[in-house]
């Protein structure tokens, strides 16, 4: 790719290339572009130009009203994840390709599949009724998303995971960001 070449058909070149350099797992890039091009489906040639001018927000509301009906509201929080991944990525790339690094590699290092090996953990866990972090873990009470919401669980550390709870399906990146100001409050200096 050349020059700053924002369009909805050098995203997927640059997730291609991804894939193909196998600096992202094959299986992400796979994901994040069939999330971005159902998502970016909804805009017309022109918009699909210059992503870098798009309001993310609008654009997955026209998604989610045009084909809301097909997702679960977890699914639609998904997609949106991932597209706003592959969007962060292909800026940074575009802006300096030299610099670039994806934000998740794919290398086989056991560090890149802690997470997904934590949060595969708590899900059993918390499936066979067993307290979280081993036996010495308080009592955990379960909450219930309120319709247009869902509840996402937060593996911190071993033994620590977060429950956030009724977090709305439409959250937009404001919210996310005060969100986050807001818990980063709270961390011990």
């Amino acid at each position: 790719m050349t020059g700053k070449d924002y369009s909805l058909r050098a995203l997927n070149e640059f997730l291609d290339y991804l894939a193909n350099k196998h600096l992202l797992n094959k299986n992400t890039v796979q994901s994040r572009k069939g999330a971005a091009n159902k998502i970016l489906g909804v805009l017309d040639e022109q918009e699909a130009s210059d992503l870098k001018q798009l309001d993310l927000d609008l654009v997955f509301q026209r998604f989610a009203n045009k084909a809301g009906k097909d997702y679960k509201p977890e699914s639609l929080m998904v997609y949106r994840s991932r597209l706003s991944s592959a969007l962060n990525d292909f800026f940074l790339y575009v802006e300096n390709p030299a610099q670039f690094r994806p934000a998740l590699k794919s290398n086989g290092s056991s560090t890149a599949k802690k997470p997904a090996k934590a949060v595969r953990k708590a899900e059993d866990q918390r499936a066979e009724g067993k307290p979280m972090g081993g036996e010495h873990a308080p009592p955990t009470t379960t909450q219930v998303s309120t319709p247009g919401s869902v509840n996402v669980p937060v593996p911190l550390r071993e033994g620590v995971t977060v429950q956030i709870t009724g977090l709305p399906v439409d959250l937009t990146e404001a919210e996310a960001s005060r969100l986050a100001a807001i818990i980063k409050a709270y961390a011990m200096r």
